[in-house]
């Protein structure tokens, strides 16, 4: 029996946690809490692939508004894909939107509590290091310098 979206609704019930469901059921969103509440991602579970591949995404709460913090924005995105294999933190070049991801092949297609989870608690604290290091980074990044004027 295959992992579906009916499954996955009764994982979360099970672990009693809030969510949202979309209007199409086809996705699921999970508000995770960090921090005592002072941070938190929307984490979104969709299934594809037949209901072979589950997916998890968040935004990390930052659009790049200019480019002077694109290097060092960029850089920090480098620099969270290197130091995991579960999730991957991209940037759109069009909404200049940075999300990460992580997806996982149900092999067996079965998934416990326990192991979903996991998987929840993994990307959450990931999604949140990966946000860290992003706004360091903007924190960190050098002022621009003022235009100068033209000597004429």
């Amino acid at each position: 029996m295959s992992v579906n979206m009916h499954n996955i609704r009764q994982l979360v019930r099970e672990l009693e946690l809030s969510f949202w469901i979309s209007e199409n059921g086809s996705c699921i969103a999970i508000p995770y809490h960090a921090d005592n509440g002072r941070r938190s991602i929307d984490v979104l579970i969709q299934l594809h692939e037949e209901n072979t591949f589950l997916q998890f995404s968040a935004a990390l709460l930052f659009n790049v508004e200019d480019d002077e913090n694109l290097i060092p924005v960029l850089r920090a995105i480098n620099s969270a894909n290197h130091g995991t294999r579960f999730i991957k933190v991209t940037y759109d070049a069009d909404s200049r939107a940075i999300r990460a991801y992580a997806d996982l092949w149900l092999q067996d297609g079965t998934m416990t509590a326990l192991q979903f989870s996991t998987m929840l608690n993994n990307f959450a604290c990931g999604v949140l290091q990966a946000q860290r290091a992003v706004l360091h980074a903007v924190d960190e990044a050098p002022a621009p310098q003022a235009e100068q004027e033209a000597p004429f």
